[in-house]
């Protein structure tokens, strides 16, 4: 399912939005830009071609179909995601249930915008595992959002997506002025290559805003340990799960400690969700 996407001869429609898309796009595999041509874009330093379906680039990593072939770790990611395209099919179903789900999941993210100050949001924005990117909803419209996903769910009219691993993210180093992930960190392969990843793409003193369920919302008496680096990275989700790794709040807040300075977090009023807003920090230190 994730190496075997065709390649759409449909062009992607290169209106103003998208032609400044193209100025942050980088190919996945050797990091050089990408230049259009005949309806694919094309690597300037490997030569790679990417292909466009249904207006979305398709930009995964070369080497990701031998790695779910081979790789023990991307083979539990890539059933993980099988799991929750099925999870997806069952519960957006239009019924009663999927309408109050998503009433509470509605209410999660209009609390995290706040929490993160979204409204007030400018530049260049990045939701990582954007799936629908309903987020767009409570951004500022000075926003320049693009969301990046490894199953995309784009919509008529809908902003610009990108198909993408979060571990490989397509696009040049400190493109973004803002970087979300909402409940996305337990579902990839390695959450620490993807805070890696996010920190190459995001600007100096730029933001992270991250919205995560976690197994213990309560971290308050806990960030003794989170500064003394105690904590573990996680823990395998069970084999049926969706999710990749379990992140309680202390693993949530020790993936950010080597790189942001101020951080910012808070906890939803519904549900085991923590909201955290991480400015990142130039001198290497560390602030409490």
């Amino acid at each position: 399912m994730i190496g075997g996407h065709p390649l759409s001869s449909s062009a992607l429609p290169w209106g103003e939005r998208q032609r400044w898309l193209l100025e942050l796009l980088a190919c996945p595999d050797c990091r050089a830009p990408l230049l259009e041509a005949e309806a694919v874009l094309g690597c300037r330093g490997c030569g790679r071609k990417y292909g466009i379906s249904d207006g979305i680039p398709q930009l995964l990593p070369a080497t990701l179909t031998s790695d779910v072939a081979t790789d023990p770790a991307w083979q539990a990611w890539a059933g993980a995601l099988d799991r929750l395209v099925a999870w997806r099919r069952r519960t957006w179903n239009g019924g009663a249930a999927a309408k109050t789900l998503q009433g509470v999941v509605h209410g999660i993210q209009t609390e995290f915008a706040a929490h993160c100050q979204l409204a007030n949001a400018r530049g260049s924005v990045l939701d990582v595992g954007c799936g629908s990117a309903d987020i767009v909803a409570v951004l500022s419209p000075e926003c320049r959002y693009v969301g990046v996903d490894a199953l995309p769910l784009p919509s008529v009219g809908g902003p610009p997506m990108v198909r993408g691993v979060a571990e490989r993210l397509p696009f040049r180093a400190s493109a973004f002025d803002l970087v979300m992930v909402l409940e996305t960190l337990d579902h990839c392969q390695s959450p620490a290559i993807t805070v890696a990843e996010i920190l190459r793409v995001l600007k100096p003193e730029g933001t992270l805003c991250v919205e995560q369920y976690v197994t213990t919302p309560d971290w308050r008496g806990r960030l003794a340990r989170w500064w003394r680096g105690s904590s573990t990275p996680g823990r395998p989700a069970p084999a049926d799960s969706s999710k990749v790794v379990l992140l309680d709040a202390v693993n949530l807040l020790a993936l950010l400690k080597p790189a942001f300075g101020e951080v910012a977090v808070g906890r939803a009023t519904q549900g085991s969700h923590l909201f955290v807003a991480a400015r990142r920090k130039r001198d290497g230190s560390l602030r409490s």
